[in-house]
């Protein structure tokens, strides 16, 4: 079926409009992913209190990529996967060869 001359604006509004609705629906659960307070139906947000485990930084000179995998290795020990890890955007990984560029996945 030819699209009539006169449809194509009304597709291409409900392509935008389609588009923008999403963007919306999905900024708003980042929002809550982020920052809900559980009430009223809301998401409880990733460092709500028992909503992750906290770990202690390692020994002085350990680099933020040795940190994690160490972090992510006491989990599996007992029994629990790393699904998701946040760290602070001031802590930047190192630049150089020898730097992974992603973490190797923890399940096997």
């Amino acid at each position: 079926m030819v699209k009539s001359a006169e449809n194509r604006p009304r597709c291409k509004l409900a392509a935008y409009l389609e588009g923008r609705l999403k963007h919306g629906l999905l900024l708003a659960l980042e929002v809550q992913i982020v920052s809900g307070d559980g009430t009223a139906g809301k998401m409880k947000e990733l460092t709500f209190a028992g909503n992750f485990t906290a770990f202690v930084a390692g020994p002085a000179g350990e680099s933020s990529i040795d940190g994690v995998q160490r972090a992510i290795g006491q989990l599996n020990d007992n029994s629990y996967a790393a699904d998701v890890v946040i760290l602070n955007p001031s802590n930047r990984f190192p630049q150089d060869n020898d730097a992974p560029e992603i973490l190797p996945s923890s399940r096997r």
